[in-house]
């Protein structure tokens, strides 16, 4: 330890390049592994994870979805002895009174709350912190609530048998007939248990939990209809391929395909661990987290071997000190262990810095990139033993080749010269390291450019709608608002100067969760139907909200039947109206020549075993339906009734949108009292594409990493090549050399391996990418940017290399002769 501290002082500059090119390696990959660690351990912390599954629907033709039916939990209970446990649940923000908190009387409260079975808490071990569980299970008006929730409504009061209560209209949906809130009685739960809070890394939040009650209407039999989630915990020892036999075997007993006979719907396990990477609602990416290890793989190994490279060309100074020490009869085994501790000392020092960069930062890098941590680095279980275990295996590879090539060392040899040796097989490996070292940094400007124009593309595309000018607004009041509220609600937004329109829809992606029905046209027998996507929506009205062309044809103009008829449906009808928009995508499917010819046409949607007629009234313009990252889904849009749930759509033409949100929620708080939520429809896509654009920013960052860490190897190493021909430079300049001459004497292998380390990476830059590329479907023109950024990163690295490396040069070029020969 001393000696390695009295090197580090006598070579400063050497050694601070060196902790300073690790200790941004080790900061860069500290933030991989915390990253992918958050990814990497959703819902992996709940006591039996092993034993506890999520039931997941898959169809050929329908969309797969994580909720399943009703009576799936009763039928599974009757048959599968496998599973211990078995409970449903669905969550939904209510709107909740605390009758028991006079302070609180008159206030109603959004709160997220979840209805459960009484099984739920066999299944989720939840940390009870006051109050019984077993009384949740044996009580119809119980209610378990999180430690945050009783401090948010109780303070510091005892929330052990106080009572909130919910209306029946939040509890039972929108009514088909328009309700009034003020002859909506009230549900009275009583609080039971205080469980601690949910670990942030879960899929299920639970903050107030009340008992599931089954629906008696034709929806609780109804096997096509997907509303609950269904968890189950399964007996010791139970395989879970052996319930998802008997799950397939209850699909094909109970489940009428509609759609398509032939194609068998399915239940299938997902462990509760894989639902947030795997599940069919996955909120991760996979293919992102391997593409952050490789980043960070990468970083790591750019900065081992920056330091490596540099500690073989300072060891390559110490030659006579070895060769003294082996005289004095050092060992092997001791050479290594004083090339392992500088080696530690060197990493330990670096780490510690890293520490201090990533520490502060991971709350700020948290909250921009989405994570949820709730503990420090070092706190995180797992990840301390994996960070102490990189530290090891890279001391271990730094201190292992200087070992063995000094092992065998010739001391006498070494003493006569009195000078240090450089053999043909060390230049090389440095060469070869620091030609790897470019390779990564070249690949990483290259990956740049083409990552940057893919995200802009992105940014750009536009699906054949307004997405820039859309906010949505919903709040539970919705649920017992009646038909005066809404008419009212809707006339004052369309007064304000700054709304254009105004309409009730799903606030999504259009198509995101749309129905997959069988259509064809009604001059063609059933075998030419074709499956569609169907988008449901209230109004036509949607069209002129969000700016959809029509290339033929026009919009009938029904209105909001809902909101116009009061609520009510016509008795004999099946929908409210019979006419549909068609996507121009779809024309091709049902053997229309043009968008003019479809319209007038009719189309049979086949449903329930009936193939019931629609008149095609237009024909889209270009529009882009489902997932951004797919191909545009063939649609169709139809008119449908929905309740008073729905959430509102407002087109605006301000590019101040704060002022007109409160605006929003003033008129809100007037007619339905309380405090909408609001959100914009690019804030929606820029979601959509968060995990791309999380990789994108690591690229970007890693790829400044990596060139200030090359930078500093080179620098480094053309100091150290400068120095050690300082005397042939010498004689040149003796000779009349100039100092033009011996800058290009001094660049001319840098410049090289430049070259080499470009020519590599090209090409396995240019083969990652489009891999990378392959999970969009709007995407840029590779054979036409990848030459470009090749180019780009070659002149860049070129620059830089030059830049570096020029400067040591002509140092040592304007240097006196006399003071590098004066010892020969």
């Amino acid at each position: 330890l001393v000696v390695t501290l009295r090197h580090f002082l006598k070579h400063k500059l050497t050694s601070a390049i060196k902790i300073i090119g690790l200790a941004l390696g080790l900061a860069a990959s500290l933030v991989v592994m915390i990253v992918n660690y958050s990814e990497l351990t959703w819902d992996a912390f709940w006591p039996d994870a092993d034993r506890l599954y999520l039931v997941e629907s898959y169809n050929i033709n329908q969309t797969n979805s994580s909720s399943t039916p009703h009576q799936l939990k009763r039928t599974i209970e009757e048959n599968i002895a496998q599973i211990s446990a078995v409970a449903r649940l669905t969550r939904s923000i209510l709107l909740i009174n605390l009758p028991d908190n006079p302070s609180n009387a008159t206030n109603t409260f959004q709160q997220s709350v979840t209805r459960a079975d009484h099984t739920l808490v066999d299944i989720f071990s939840f940390n009870t912190l006051a109050g019984d569980l077993d009384v949740f299970q044996n009580h119809s008006n119980a209610a378990i609530i999180s430690k945050t929730v009783a401090q948010k409504y109780f303070g510091a009061a005892n929330p052990i048998g106080k009572t909130i209560s919910i209306a029946t209209s939040q509890l039972q949906g929108p009514n088909k007939q328009a309700t009034n809130s003020e002859t909506d009685t009230a549900n009275l739960f009583k609080v039971v248990a205080v469980i601690e809070d949910t670990n942030l890394r879960s899929n299920e939040v639970f903050q107030v939990i009340i008992p599931y009650q089954d629906v008696a209407d034709r929806y609780a039999t109804d096997w096509n209809n997907l509303q609950v989630k269904t968890y189950v915990k399964l007996a010791a020892g139970v395989a879970p391929l052996a319930v998802d036999q008997k799950l397939a075997a209850i699909a094909e007993q109970n489940i009428v395909n509609n759609l398509n006979p032939a194609a068998l719907a399915q239940f299938k396990l997902i462990s509760i661990a894989d639902v947030y990477l795997s599940g069919v609602d996955a909120y991760g990416n996979t293919r992102n987290i391997w593409m952050l290890y490789l980043l960070g793989l990468l970083i790591i190994a750019i900065s081992l071997v920056n330091h490596i490279n540099l500690t073989l060309s300072g060891y390559l100074q110490r030659q006579r000190e070895i060769a003294l020490r082996r005289l004095a009869g050092a060992t092997n085994f001791k050479l290594f262990l004083l090339f392992w501790a500088e080696s530690l000392v060197y990493l330990l020092g670096a780490f510690f810095i890293a520490l201090m960069l990533v520490e502060p930062l991971m709350p700020k890098l948290a909250d921009q990139l989405g994570l949820r941590l709730q503990v420090g680095l070092l706190q995180l279980n797992g990840l301390t033993g994996s960070v102490l275990l990189l530290l090891l295996i890279s001391s271990l590879i730094i201190a292992l080749y200087p070992c063995i090539n000094f092992g065998n060392i010739k001391p006498a040899r070494i003493l006569h010269a009195n000078q240090s040796k450089d053999s043909i097989k060390n230049i090389r490996l440095r060469k070869l390291l620091l030609t790897l070292q470019l390779v990564c940094a070249s690949g990483l400007l290259v990956s740049v450019g083409l990552v940057a124009m893919q995200m802009q593309k992105l940014t750009e595309f536009r699906p054949g709608y307004n997405i820039d000018q859309i906010v949505f607004v919903h709040g539970q009041q919705l649920m017992s608002a009646n038909i005066g509220q809404l008419n009212q609600f809707k006339s004052r937004l369309e007064a304000v100067p700054e709304i254009k329109a105004v309409a009730r829809m799903t606030p999504n992606l259009l198509g995101m969760n749309a129905q997959v029905e069988k259509v064809s046209r009604a001059d063609q027998p059933p075998e030419n139907s074709r499956f569609i996507s169907t988008l449901h929506v209230p109004d036509y009205n949607v069209f002129n909200l969000l700016q959809i062309p029509l290339i033929a044809g026009e919009l009938p103009a029904t209105g909001d039947s809902f909101l116009i008829n009061g609520g009510k449906m016509p008795p004999a009808a099946i929908t409210p109206s019979r006419n549909i928009i068609l996507c121009n995508n779809a024309l091709h499917l049902f053997g229309f020549a043009s968008a003019e010819a479809a319209v007038g046409q009719q189309l049979l949607l086949f449903r329930g075993g009936r193939a019931i007629p629609f008149n095609i009234a237009g024909i889209t313009g270009y529009l882009h339906v489902g997932d951004l990252n797919g191909g545009p889904k063939p649609c169709l849009f139809q008119q449908t009734q929905f309740g008073n749930a729905m959430s509102w759509g407002i087109r605006h033409d301000t590019n101040k949108i704060q002022p007109l949100l409160d605006q929003i929620s003033t008129i809100w708080a007037e007619v339905f009292s309380g405090t909408p939520y609001s959100w914009q429809l690019k804030e929606t896509v820029a979601n959509y594409h968060k995990h791309q654009q999380l990789l994108a920013n690591f690229i970007y960052a890693f790829t400044g990493i990596a060139l200030l860490i090359s930078l500093l190897g080179i620098y480094g190493l053309a100091g150290l090549n400068a120095q050690k021909r300082a005397r042939e430079i010498a004689l040149r300049k003796l000779h009349g050399a100039s100092a033009w001459q011996i800058i290009l004497l001094l660049t001319r292998e840098f410049s090289l391996l430049v070259i080499i380390a470009n020519v590599i990476a090209w090409p396995i830059t240019i083969y990652a990418i489009s891999r990378w590329l392959e999970n969009f479907y709007n995407k840029i023109d590779m054979w036409l940017w990848a030459p470009f950024f090749c180019v780009l990163a070659g002149v860049i690295a070129f620059t830089i290399t030059w830049l570096t490396v020029s400067g040591q040069a002509l140092a040592v070029a304007m240097s006196k002769p006399a003071d590098s020969l004066r010892e020969e």
